[in-house]
């Protein structure tokens, strides 16, 4: 039977690239003009500073990178139970928020590799489990 973090790490590679349902797959060949585009809901919204436009495909990237970036940083800082300080890296096209995405995934992929499945148990953000979703037994089922 595989183990929680090898279930998690099944998981993170479906999503990042997946040939027919994965973020890789989703943005290749997304021109920059595409990823600047704003839907009219968004253009009322004040965007944050050094951030993308609200709504915008660049936006949705560096907002993923900036959550994978929160993940590895937790799994850096654990036990402690705090929150670690994740720095926003602002991104001035849509070719370098990739790249950065791409680059914080590998790390947090690493991160999560050489982890076991008790290091999944450890408390991370105000007594939180850093991975733990009961999801993972019925996809061992799956896998056994």
């Amino acid at each position: 039977m595989q183990g929680n973090t090898y279930v998690l790490l099944l998981q993170l590679d479906h999503a990042w690239s997946h040939p027919w349902e994965s973020v890789q797959t989703a943005l290749k060949g997304v021109s920059e003009e595409v990823g600047n585009w704003q839907a009219e809901c968004y253009r009322s919204e004040t965007p944050e500073p050094n951030w993308p436009q609200p709504g915008t495909i660049r936006r949705h990237v560096a907002h993923l990178a900036a959550c994978k970036r929160e993940y590895l940083e937790k799994i850096k800082a654990r036990p402690k139970d705090a929150s670690p300080e994740t720095e926003y890296f602002p991104c001035s096209t849509l070719k370098e928020g990739l790249s950065s995405l791409s680059a914080t995934h590998s790390e947090l992929r690493a991160a999560i590799a050489a982890l076991s499945d008790a290091d999944l148990e450890d408390k991370v953000l105000h007594g939180q489990v850093l991975f733990k979703h009961r999801r993972f037994n019925m996809l061992r089922v799956n896998l056994d």
